[in-house]
């Protein structure tokens, strides 16, 4: 081993997991689908998070990622209860996408109109100039999991994820709870740089872009993210676009029937 590679071992030897991190390995693999990242998406899941696991065992670092895509969740997605996929794995045996994956497992790309009868309902998706059903470039969909899982990309390189809330989620004040306490609990990998906006008058939890940073402070480079319960539905507008932007393509999202 070249003594370049020493030293950089030496380094990642020295990182200790924090006291959030054990809980959460204590807890298995997530079973959400957001963004958290996502939704993930469930906030980000910081990558260095994996490089401290594994190197804390002596085998190397190992970042798991969706392509030029990737996720960094440090939560919890509110989507119901169920099998879903984690986004994390979602890229394990998916081929095709935005960046070359698709975004979980079992998606498969289809129309909206096509994605909106598998699901069931009016997919709630926004109408702004970053994204409009004028500017979609692929839309994924998947009922494998039992809860229909749909993303759509747009050729801005914005992309949304529309999923099933838990029940507790419709209620704004519950909501308003619930993202407060995550904005607390990201405050450990983000510098308190996740938090609740309104917009039109509905709580929404807000990851700015370049917020989540590995352990020496180095930002991630991973793309922001507002997540909103509208109807019953968990929306998350994820992109590499100011915080501005996002909540505003985030007001735009209604759900209406397909062209």
């Amino acid at each position: 081993m070249t003594e370049r590679w020493e030293k950089r071992l030496k380094t990642i030897n020295t990182l200790q997991p924090t006291g959030d991190l054990v809980e959460r390995a204590a807890h298995g693999p997530r079973t959400t689908f957001s963004t958290r990242p996502p939704t993930s998406p469930r906030r980000w899941v910081a990558a260095v998070t994996a490089a401290v696991v594994v190197a804390s065992v002596g085998v190397g670092v190992l970042l798991i990622s969706r392509s030029s895509r990737p996720e960094a969740r440090v939560g919890e997605a509110h989507v119901a209860e169920g099998p879903a996929t984690p986004l994390s794995l979602a890229n394990q045996g998916a081929t095709t996408g935005i960046g070359g994956s698709s975004p979980f497992l079992g998606a498969k790309e289809m129309t909206l109109r096509e994605a909106e009868s598998a699901a069931g309902f009016p997919i709630p998706r926004p109408d702004d100039r970053l994204a409009s059903d004028d500017n979609i470039a692929h839309v994924w969909a998947s009922t494998s999991s039992g809860a229909p899982q749909i993303e759509i990309d747009y050729a801005s390189n914005l992309y949304v994820t529309i999923g099933p809330a838990n029940p507790g989620m419709t209620n704004p004040a519950t909501a308003r709870g619930s993202y407060e306490a995550e904005a607390a609990q990201d405050a450990s990998q983000n510098g308190g740089a996740s938090r609740v906006i309104d917009v039109h008058g509905i709580p929404a939890f807000l990851v700015p872009e370049g917020s989540v940073r590995f352990a020496n402070g180095t930002s991630q480079a991973q793309p922001g993210m507002v997540e909103l319960v509208v109807g019953n539905k968990v929306v998350e507008v994820v992109g590499h676009f100011s915080s501005e932007d996002l909540a505003r393509v985030a007001g735009s999202v209604s759900a209406r029937p397909s062209a």
